[in-house]
């Protein structure tokens, strides 16, 4: 079965607001997707399929 992941490097303030939300499931996703996922700088983007 193939499957697909994206790694993103986080900074440690990031590091720590995820914990804090840790258990708030919508607060973490939030998270993920507007602050994570949207700063992603597609000149620093390496993909690779195996």
């Amino acid at each position: 079965m193939a499957g697909r992941g994206v790694l993103f490097a986080i900074t440690q303030e990031q590091a720590q607001q995820l914990q804090a939300a840790r258990g708030d499931d919508a607060s973490v996703l939030n998270m993920v997707q507007e602050e994570i996922e949207a700063a992603w700088d597609a000149e620093h983007l390496c993909e690779e399929s195996t």
